[in-house]
């Protein structure tokens, strides 16, 4: 009997001592799951996320609820007639700038004739395609390029062998009676100035030599190598040259008189 009460005594010390550790593991556990079941929602909420995304890429593409695509979406296939017109468009603005630039005076190389280049040309759209220090650069071998093409046809008889002066005015005062232009140094060589004067130019100012410019364009064989001759006078002006100092030529067209007879040209 002594021994049976001392066995139920120690039984219930027992549980009275794993009372504590029994409750705090079943708060242990029901913590775990809780956080288990916490986990499992928000993976479930991330997978219909997941869904939603999938659906509106499916609908921009087309697909099917659960053919998730990860290739890119294929291009429709070109309009043959709209690549033409656009291929026909560019053509068209190329050849137009093309046609501006051969339209463009003048070009290096030309072989026109001075008059028949003036001829053509409206006054003020002549421009000198050289560039006096590329043709010196172009030609450094020789430092005496330039000033051969002033003198070849006879420019340095009148005007000294380097355009100094002689019995015609100096070329390197940057003093210019008729303006500095490309267009209207290339008229007034071509032509001489009694017939600049005719076509319509005025003079700036008179210089101490009155004798008239004679016409060189009989001379001067070609376009390109009264440009030269250009180039020189250039070359021997350098500060007289810049935009700032351009002196352009003073031009009013001429009033044509019919012949008798004849009704006058309408303006």
């Amino acid at each position: 009997m002594i021994q049976d009460k001392r066995l139920k005594v120690a039984k219930a010390l027992g549980l009275l001592l794993a009372g504590p550790f029994v409750a705090s593991a079943v708060l242990a556990t029901a913590h775990i799951f809780e956080f288990e079941i916490a986990a499992a929602e928000a993976a479930e909420a991330a997978e219909r996320a997941s869904h939603r995304f999938v659906r509106i890429a499916q609908a921009e593409t087309g697909e099917a609820d659960g053919e998730a695509s990860t290739e890119l979406p294929i291009e429709p296939p070109a309009d043959p007639v709209a690549e033409g017109e656009a291929e026909a468009k560019d053509a068209a603005e190329t050849e137009v700038v093309v046609e501006e630039e051969e339209e463009k005076c003048c070009k290096k190389g030309d072989r026109t004739p001075p008059f028949k280049l003036l001829a053509e040309t409206a006054p003020g759209e002549l421009n000198n395609p050289y560039d006096w220090r590329e043709l010196a650069a172009e030609n450094e071998k020789d430092p005496d390029y330039l000033v051969k093409q002033f003198r070849a046809p006879g420019c340095g008889q009148c005007h000294g062998a380097n355009g100094g002066g002689k019995f015609c005015p100096t070329l390197n005062k940057g003093v210019w009676s008729w303006g500095n232009t490309d267009d209207v140094l290339f008229r007034l060589i071509a032509l001489g100035s009694v017939e600049l004067e005719k076509q319509g130019w005025t003079r700036y100012q008179q210089g101490e030599i009155k004798a008239p410019m004679p016409e060189m364009g009989q001379v001067v064989k070609t376009s390109d190598q009264l440009w030269r001759i250009v180039s020189y006078i250039r070359s021997i002006n350098p500060g007289a040259n810049p935009p700032e100092k351009v002196l352009p030529g003073k031009y009013t067209p001429p009033i044509q008189v019919a012949p008798p007879g004849e009704a006058a040209p309408a303006e």
